[in-house]
């Protein structure tokens, strides 16, 4: 019975260390998990941000391509009003010139005499 007390001793040292091994273990584990815990929080908070940040940007492109198509429509409506003014502008240029033909029916041209400038009216003689 005396050779089994040291024995009995060191098996219970030898399961205090291993209590205290599991323990030590154990914490570890547990202060892994709170350090997981705090970071899982903090990309929890960083989705978070991210999400709010996407919605809005989603909703800038939704009123972008609202206004962008708003302004086809515009720009659309305006190429059609420039074909017609173009059209309304050389209809306008043939009756000037026209107008300006008739205008002159009635003058006289008389060859030899020299001419002052642009001025047909005025002859130098």
């Amino acid at each position: 019975p005396t050779e089994d007390a040291p024995s009995d001793l060191t098996s219970n040292e030898d399961q205090e260390i291993s209590s205290l091994g599991i323990s030590k273990a154990i914490l570890e584990k547990v202060n892994c998990l709170v350090n997981m815990k705090a970071q899982l929080d903090s990309i929890e908070k960083s989705m978070s941000f991210l999400a709010e940040k996407y919605d809005q940007i989603l909703e800038e492109v939704r009123s972008l391509r609202e206004e962008n198509s708003k302004l086809h429509a515009e720009v659309a409506i305006l190429k059609k009003k420039e074909e017609t003014n173009k059209v309304t502008i050389e209809e306008l240029s043939v009756n000037l010139a026209e107008m300006d033909q008739y205008g002159r029916r009635c003058n006289l041209e008389i060859h030899g005499l020299k001419v002052d400038g642009d001025n047909n009216s005025t002859i130098k003689g």
